[in-house]
């Protein structure tokens, strides 16, 4: 009988043994693969923000050059459309800004902020070009 109480133990101590066991890695990959999506949200976030801010300064360059310089080859396109242009980039920049206000730590944000302020210094410029 005695032996048998020592068996039926040793089976309920592996199997709680497992379960913990089982338990803590899979809490520990769940944690991991959020901690990774989460990344992967915060780079995307970044490149696309990146892509925004150098599409919004192209933009802003195009019509400044296109109205300031003497360019042997000028932008074909009219200074309605250049302005349309750089207001959209513009916007684009500001709805990619909110989402790394939203993913981004405090390093980040500040300076995406500065640089939101350098390409509106850009911007501003550009249009005052004429």
């Amino acid at each position: 009988m005695v032996s048998q109480i020592v068996t039926i133990a040793g089976v309920l101590v592996g199997a709680v043994s497992s379960y913990v066991a089982t338990y803590v890695l899979t809490r520990q990959r769940n944690r991991y693969e959020l901690s990774t999506r989460w990344d992967s949200r915060k780079l995307d976030a970044y490149e696309a923000y990146v892509d925004k801010v150098r599409a919004n300064i192209s933009a802003a360059w195009t019509l400044y050059h296109a109205y300031r310089s003497e360019d042997q080859h000028p932008d074909p396109r009219t200074e309605e459309e250049l302005r349309a242009l750089l207001s959209e980039t513009g916007g684009e920049r500001s709805r990619a800004f909110e989402r790394i206000m939203l993913l981004g730590g405090d390093d980040v944000v500040e300076t995406a902020h500065h640089l939101n302020a350098v390409v509106a210094e850009l911007v501003w410029r550009a249009g005052l070009s004429r």
